[in-house]
């Protein structure tokens, strides 16, 4: 598992960047780059570097719950299922939340407001 951002798009100039990446995703960056105490992209990245659990997957053996969204994007959907198909608990369960559940992404933007988020407990005999 890596970052969201493809190694060939983390190399480019921050110039470059700052025409390809939308303004929601800026203003995250920007968060981001503030809690980290960080001024640019590239920066950010190696920060994020410290949080990589690459190959160290099949040490959790633990129960596991893996959560992600469906609009959270095909990148972000495929860490998750990389990442809980190599994790070695035998108890292990990844959510991908439906628009309709009201999770579909990281930071959803606008929520129904007639939609509340739903919670439903696992079935602990299903869990694979």
């Amino acid at each position: 598992m890596g970052t969201v951002l493809t190694v060939e798009v983390q190399q480019l100039p921050s110039e470059t960047l700052d025409q390809i990446i939308s303004e929601g995703e800026k203003a995250i960056m920007d968060v981001a780059m503030r809690s980290f105490g960080v001024q640019s992209l590239h920066e950010l990245m190696a920060k994020l570097d410290h949080f990589c659990i690459n190959g160290l997957e099949e040490k959790i053996v633990c129960p596991t719950l893996s959560l992600t969204g469906e609009e959270d994007g095909d990148e972000v959907i495929n860490q998750a299922q990389q990442f809980h198909g190599n994790i070695a608990s035998f108890k292990k369960l990844l959510k991908i939340f439906s628009v309709d559940e009201g999770a579909a992404a990281h930071c959803q933007v606008k929520p129904s407001v007639s939609r509340a988020p739903t919670h439903k407990e696992p079935d602990t005999h299903s869990i694979v």
